[in-house]
């Protein structure tokens, strides 16, 4: 790669031409700006901090509303179009389409809530089917999952960790009333419903005295009985129906969020005619954190390729004065 020699340059101006001479050297794109202190002489140099942050914010909100176009209608660039360069402007041209910054931003903001809220819809969608999935072996049950029995009776809803009978939950059962001596009493007698089994476990309901509610579910405990992950209030099959019709519906929401965004495809042109003006006011206010500043007048340091340096100096001096 050809190094080309450099001079460096000091722009001396006018306070009241600063942003003028600024956007200047930024069109000519030919300075490469550097920092000199010179506080022990008076000068001063500007907090630019808080404006920078707010245009780097918002040309992050414009880069990601891109990303998300991207990915919902990536753009078709004719093949040979990345040698065509950039088009040119007019100044007009390009102050009109910096007054509508607001709208622009407005159209960015709006792309990503939409794509933010697919994204809170498609999450939504996976947990719903995970509730789903839960369900599925409980379809046989017609009570609701939440009831927990009558004045006198009290309703167990859990899983084994393995595959049991009706007959081989009763025995282990009574194996453990044995154990705390109260075989024979019918205070802890139960009613078992199998509601289905396979080899990972066993979804039974189980129904006691209301008064030996506690002590049953301890004597369960100890066989491997547990309450299911997820309870609805409503019979098994009547919340699947629901949990599908959510899905749909999350779905629907899903296309019309889609469809808008694609629709706001046309808008992708001052969507990276922003980030690139946003781009400019970052370096801008860099290269302003930098000036050293007096009451009056302001300089600015820095580098220009040689070949360039006599066409800059006589600009600067012939519309500004510096």
């Amino acid at each position: 790669m050809a190094k080309l020699p450099m001079k460096t340059v000091e722009v001396y101006g006018l306070k009241s031409n600063r942003k003028a001479i600024l956007e200047a050297l930024q069109r000519y794109g030919v300075v490469e700006p550097i920092s000199k202190d010179l506080s022990e002489m008076g000068f001063e140099k500007m907090d630019t901090v808080q404006p920078s942050a707010r245009f780097t914010k918002a040309k992050d909100n414009l880069e990601k509303a891109l990303d998300v176009l991207n990915k919902y209608s990536p753009e078709k660039v004719p093949l040979l179009s990345m040698f065509s360069g950039k088009k040119m402007m007019s100044v007009e041209q390009y102050y009109n389409l910096t007054d509508n910054a607001d709208s622009v931003m407005s159209v960015a903001q709006e792309i990503n809530d939409l794509a933010k809220e697919n994204y809170e819809l498609e999450a939504d969608i996976a947990k719903t089917e995970d509730s789903i999935l839960s369900l599925q072996p409980w379809m046989g049950y017609d009570m609701p999952m939440s009831f927990e029995g009558t004045r006198k009776t009290a309703v167990l809803v859990g899983v084994f960790p393995e595959e049991y009978s009706l007959s081989q939950i009763l025995e282990s059962y009574n194996s453990c009333l044995s154990k705390e001596g109260k075989a024979k009493d019918e205070m802890y007698a139960i009613d078992v419903e199998v509601v289905s089994a396979n080899a990972q476990q066993t979804c039974a309901a189980v129904v006691c005295r209301k008064e030996c509610r506690g002590e049953v579910e301890s004597l369960l405990r100890n066989i491997g009985f547990a309450r299911p992950t997820y309870v609805t209030n409503k019979a098994p099959s009547v919340e699947r129906s629901e949990l599908e019709q959510r899905i749909e519906s999350d779905r629907a929401k899903i296309d019309g969020n889609t469809a808008r965004i694609v629709k706001l495809e046309k808008h992708r042109g001052l969507l990276k005619f922003m980030v690139d003006y946003y781009s400019m006011r970052i370096d801008k206010y860099k290269t302003l954190g930098d000036i050293n500043q007096r009451k009056n007048f302001f300089v600015i340091f820095g580098y220009v390729p040689e070949k360039y340096a006599n066409r800059l100096v006589c600009n600067l001096e012939e519309k500004y004065a510096a």
